[in-house]
């Protein structure tokens, strides 16, 4: 597909044309009737401060490709009602009827032309008992879009699952092309124009959140990113960066104005790694500046998308009052960014009372469904069947989504061999979105591609399970949920411990394109999920059977209550897959073997007494506000193409 810009200069015409104004009946009745001599032309009218065909006397309008309002003035000689000739593109807005009389008045509405031609109408009136003639003919030229801006409009108007409100907004006059990028798409598809009062979004379309200055913000999920042509892998399955994730909430102290970034994944080999950065470590500094409300943003995305050859990380160390911050120098390097943070068969712990009584528990910490990765999550899947695990735990709590079909392959590897072939989910598109629906499958094997001319088919273990436990966040979402609401969907108990999910239950289609020297990525919402005979609405979330905010007002011990209240932000020094440090994870095994960690006054069952939990618990002051951003861990739920196009 190429794009193409036509650029048409057009010669002045000599008319009186006014853009979206109504004449008032002063202006109207400007030529007195009583006082001026009604001049009109052989066909019964004579159009005022217009130019005029001289053939027939009728009007010569153009106007740009924006939607507006045109109106024209003209004398008649007798009663009168005018028509169009039909074109979809431009109406009467109102003077469509009147009597005999000097400065009579007609308002065109004309719709924006996104094409890449001129058009013409013809606007016809009809005087008295004669036939109908021409009273004007409209020109109406393109929209002059930048490239990439016309690419987005063309995908929105067909693509995107509001697409008949967008093309409203569009036909309304309501979307601003002179807007570029990003700022474009958020200009169109946020603001009053979709909703009046508190919905002034569309509020399938992203998530609010409260922004440093405490106001109300929202992030789209849909978006349109740009990379540098020089941002591509080196390799496959090899990223270059610095290896820090960051948990999504800030949190700032008493005393001053300074906000603290929390670690909440250092992948293995990456050059946070190298130097010693680990889960949990409190970032104070990022190249030598403290982050505060207006800096928060911009230091955290330059540190996680690794937007800087290099870059300073002061960090907090040491305990009470020897604490102290110090910086360290990260260059960017080559690593793999595996989703899988930690995966392993749980050992049982009978000197703290967890007795497994002959179960083997696997437990997998999976970030991001990223398809570049899906060889790493069979082999870990493979060893799971081949441990003989019995039950498992899925950490999904830092996890914001990803690809559909790699949520597709995790689910079938949970299930027996036998639901191979079903439905696990249909992809609902719009009407008339050219794609259709997808109807994603559990399947029995996976086809790997190792490059431009070969791939490989692998078959997927089972681990024949038809219980789930599920660690959650609100920041679970998308492709995350997918994989928990389509088990559910074929009875199999997926049970969720933590917090309720984001409620996110649409996806993308993700395309790239090469535009100058930069790709630009464009993913759209175009699809809705749709579980097979599992009517289940969880656009607000999926609730969690465990759910830690009503745990901590039940629970009577204060370190609990403290430490319910801050997850999922981890603990400093907190590792992956430690279930007596970690309270979700320690809750999932405990319901696992019967009981819980959690002494309630409606507690039934063993409560699990882990004294370890309580005595490593930090004392560090988590500080008393807190503030969420925005940042590319939330992944969405896509299906991308591996085509890139380029356009002119």
């Amino acid at each position: 597909m190429k794009i193409f810009v036509k650029r048409i200069l057009l010669a002045s015409v000599q008319l009186m044309l006014v853009c979206g104004f109504l004449f008032s009946s002063a202006m109207l009745s400007s030529c007195s009737e009583e006082d001026t001599e009604l001049s009109v032309g052989a066909n019964g009218f004579k159009i005022i401060g217009t130019s005029t065909d001289s053939t027939d006397g009728s009007a010569k309008v153009s106007c740009n490709g924006r939607a507006q309002s045109l109106s024209l003035v003209f004398n008649v000689a007798d009663s009168y009602s005018i028509t169009t000739d039909g074109s979809e593109w431009i109406s009467i807005e109102s003077g469509a009827e009147g009597v005999a009389g000097a400065s009579r008045g007609v308002k065109f509405k004309v719709m924006t032309n996104a094409g890449e031609e001129i058009r013409t109408a013809a606007i016809y009136i009809t005087i008295g008992a004669n036939p109908r003639c021409k009273l004007a003919t409209v020109t109406q030229t393109i929209t002059m879009m930048d490239a990439i801006v016309k690419w987005v409009d063309e995908r929105l108007s067909g693509e995107y699952y509001w697409l008949d409100k967008y093309n409203e907004l569009k036909q309304k006059g309501e979307i601003d092309y002179d807007l570029t990028g990003s700022a474009f798409l958020k200009a169109a598809l946020t603001g009053n124009k979709w909703g009046t009062g508190k919905k002034k979004v569309n509020k399938d379309d992203g998530y609010a959140y409260t922004d440093a200055n405490g106001k109300p913000a929202w992030h789209l999920f849909s978006y349109l990113r740009e990379y540098a042509a020089t941002k591509a892998a080196p390799e496959p399955e090899t990223t270059v960066g610095f290896g820090i994730e960051l948990y999504t909430t800030l949190i700032s102290h008493e005393n001053d104005s300074y906000y603290d970034a929390i670690i909440d994944h250092v992948y293995p080999s990456s050059p946070a790694y190298n130097k010693g950065f680990k889960r949990g470590d409190i970032i104070k500094q990022i190249n030598g500046q403290y982050i505060d409300s207006k800096n928060y943003e911009t230091l955290c995305n330059m540190l996680q998308l690794s937007s800087t050859q290099s870059i300073t990380v002061g960090k907090s160390e040491g305990e009470g009052e020897d604490k102290q911050i110090v910086t360290y120098a990260l260059e960017l390097g080559k690593f793999h960014q595996s989703p899988i943070a930690y995966y392993g068969v749980l050992e049982e712990s009978i000197e703290h009372g967890f007795d497994f009584q002959g179960k083997k528990i696997g437990y997998i910490s999976y970030l991001m469904f990223d398809n570049a990765y899906d060889t790493h999550l069979i082999n870990a899947m493979k060893e799971f069947s081949e441990a003989g695990v019995t039950d498992m735990i899925v950490d999904l709590r830092s996890n914001g989504g990803g690809a559909v079909y790699t949520s597709s392959y995790f689910a079938s590897m949970l299930l027996p061999a036998s639901y191979s072939g079903k439905d696990m989910v249909i992809l609902k598109r719009h009407e008339l979105n050219e794609e259709g629906d997808d109807h994603i499958k559990f399947v029995s094997e996976v086809k790997i591609k190792l490059d431009e001319k070969e791939s490989i088919v692998i078959p997927l273990p089972n681990l024949d399970l038809q219980s789930v436990y599920f660690i959650t966040s609100d920041g679970t979402a998308s492709a995350s949920e997918m994989l928990i609401m389509g088990l559910r969907a074929q009875g199999i108990e997926a049970k969720t411990v933590g917090k309720q999910t984001m409620g996110k239950d649409c996806g993308m289609d993700v395309t790239t394109v090469k535009y100058g020297s930069s790709y630009y990525e464009f993913a759209p919402i175009t699809f809705m999920n749709i579980f097979p005979g599992y009517d289940v609405n969880f656009a607000d979330g999926i609730p969690a059977d465990v759910d830690f905010d009503i745990i901590k007002d039940q629970v009577q011990d204060e370190d609990w209550k403290e430490d319910l209240k801050w997850f999922p932000m981890p603990e400093e020094g907190a590792a992956w897959g430690n279930y007596l440090t970690d309270s979700a994870l320690g809750e999932a095994v405990a319901n696992i073997l019967g009981g819980t960690i959690f002494p309630t006054a409606s507690t039934q069952g063993r409560v699990f007494d882990t004294p370890r939990l309580k005595a490593t618990r930090s004392t560090q002051s988590r500080g008393h506000e807190t503030i969420s951003f925005s940042t590319p861990k939330v992944q969405g739920m896509y299906l991308h193409s591996d085509k890139v196009v380029e356009i002119e």
